[in-house]
């Protein structure tokens, strides 16, 4: 209400205000400094939470450069298993199509890079189990990575026909992995446990359909034959198939238990294949210079295949013609994955095997 010259008037916020020119500019100074006041709490607020989200991905990023040097050490020393733990984030892994592979933890990501890592897509809630083992054709080429934690079921689920390449995976398995043996007619009576994920490696049997409690759970299965790895995924109460892959030896076989999916084992072994190449050609190398060498001690008998002029994969005989053949053929299957390719492997390795001991039982320097 108005009141007389001089005398104030109440406002609807209960504070009195003059009356007339000078009542009127006294509420617009309060509202501007309301409005004022509001904004810039609204700064520092806004800052404070970017400071905040700014320090939680310094700290994400400062774990994941963590995780990536302890992976790099846990690697190198290969035969080993031992317990890591885990971020109270967990720490996710992916593969691309185009074999873009990582692990993050949180939004702070980091490329696999050279490593051929093999992992379900998240481990979190317990102690991951990091174990390595070296892939050797017949040389040693690289180190797989395998990563799993108690959270995982594993399954192994043969028949009478493939007791024996049971004995063969899990005599290796160690101790820290958790797993159990089981025969295909127990497949259909096992009900899902309070685990992450329960993966079933069928060794040489066909899956069948799983017990009422999977319906809504996650489960996946990967076959394992004498020739191929096959990758399942589940559909309500039943595990649909994906495409035949080869494998290249024991470690190979290891690796695709313990993918994600095929995706994931088709680019670690690309990346495996990759330093293959890359390592074949250096043992050509390597058989060139130990031709010299022996030609020059009087050896005249330790011949390796070497070209007289030019590139070392010139030449096609001996020794330096195997490792040059598993060179090119090793290039390919890093850029394709291909059967033929990957069974020529086998084969070749068998034949550098044997090459090499023959030069050792000829007094003739070894190459690997």
């Amino acid at each position: 209400m108005v009141g007389k010259k001089g005398m104030a008037e109440q406002g609807s916020s209960g504070l009195f205000f003059p009356s007339g020119k000078k009542g009127f500019e006294l509420q617009f100074h309060w509202i501007f400094v309301i409005i004022a006041g509001a904004l810039i709490l609204a700064f520092f607020f806004s800052v404070a939470n970017k400071q905040r989200n700014l320090s939680q991905e310094k700290l994400q990023l400062t774990l994941a450069t963590d995780i990536e040097n302890i992976f790099t050490g846990a690697i190198v020393s290969r035969g080993t298993a031992q317990k890591l733990p885990v971020p109270p984030q967990g720490i996710a892994f992916e593969c691309t199509e185009g074999c873009e592979c990582k692990f993050k933890i949180a939004n702070a990501g980091k490329d696999f890079g050279d490593k051929s890592m093999f992992s379900p897509a998240l481990l979190q809630g317990q102690d991951i189990v990091v174990w390595s083992l070296e892939l050797k054709l017949p040389y040693r080429v690289t180190n797989f990575l395998y990563l799993t934690n108690p959270n995982i079921k594993y399954y192994f689920v043969y028949n009478e026909q493939s007791k024996s390449l049971l004995e063969q995976l899990t005599k290796s398995i160690p101790p820290l992995i958790e797993y159990e043996k089981i025969t295909i007619d127990q497949i259909s009576s096992v009900k899902y446990e309070d685990y992450q994920d329960t993966r079933f490696v069928l060794l040489d049997v066909e899956p069948t359909t799983l017990d009422y409690s999977f319906k809504q759970e996650s489960a996946s299965a990967v076959k394992i034959t004498p020739t191929a790895v096959q990758f399942y995924t589940k559909d309500g109460q039943t595990l649909e198939p994906g495409g035949y892959l080869s494998y290249a030896g024991l470690p190979s076989l290891y690796a695709a238990i313990f993918s994600e999916d095929e995706t994931m084992y088709k680019c670690g072994l690309k990346t495996a294949f990759r330093k293959l190449s890359y390592v074949s050609k250096l043992y050509a190398e390597r058989a060139a210079e130990l031709e010299n060498e022996s030609v020059n001690a009087g050896k005249t008998w330790c011949t390796y295949g070497a070209p007289t002029t030019g590139d070392v994969c010139q030449s096609t005989a001996s020794i330096i013609g195997l490792l040059c053949k598993q060179h090119e053929n090793a290039k390919q299957l890093a850029d394709k994955l291909d059967d033929t390719l990957i069974t020529e492997l086998s084969t070749t390795k068998e034949q550098l095997d044997s090459a090499n001991r023959n030069f050792l039982q000829q007094s003739c320097p070894e190459i690997f």
